[in-house]
């Protein structure tokens, strides 16, 4: 008996937990698309790719289901992510997907959430790129 669409995207968010990127590209369709607010990958190298920098930035990743529902192709579902970052800080964001597969593969992922919800990331990132520090990135961020 195959997977269903639920089952293969909750085989995914595991993978995604235990930064398993072989089990996530696997996952997806050859020709897959990840579409993100302000941000779009075409293609298992991209994808690939995007998994790996989530690691940098993150610790402990956790994805915690809410609601979902199936229409044809289409896996429409709510969660939250909980991720820690390496200095022991936590980001909570709500999320919504649309999975859309084709062959058992996710054909396309459109994920959306509020990107406040990762200010701190993106300040650490900005200011350890421009003072060279994450030392003097952490403490900007404590102050």
């Amino acid at each position: 008996m195959s997977e269903t669409m639920h089952e293969i995207t909750l085989r995914m968010d595991k993978a995604i937990e235990t930064k398993d990127t072989a089990t996530i590209i696997y996952c997806f369709h050859e020709d897959c698309e990840i579409i993100l607010p302000g941000l779009k990958l075409n293609g298992i190298k991209e994808i690939k790719k995007w998994t790996e920098q989530i690691y940098v930035h993150f610790a402990e990743f956790l994805i915690i289901p809410e609601d979902g529902f199936i229409r044809g192709s289409l896996f429409f579902r709510k969660y939250t992510i909980k991720a820690t970052l390496h200095d022991g800080s936590e980001i909570l964001s709500k999320q919504t997907g649309v999975l859309e597969f084709e062959d058992r593969k996710i054909k396309s992922l459109r994920l959306d959430f509020d990107r406040t919800d990762f200010d701190k990331l993106d300040v650490a990132d900005a200011l350890a790129k421009d003072w060279g520090s994450s030392k003097v990135a952490n403490r900007a961020i404590e102050e």
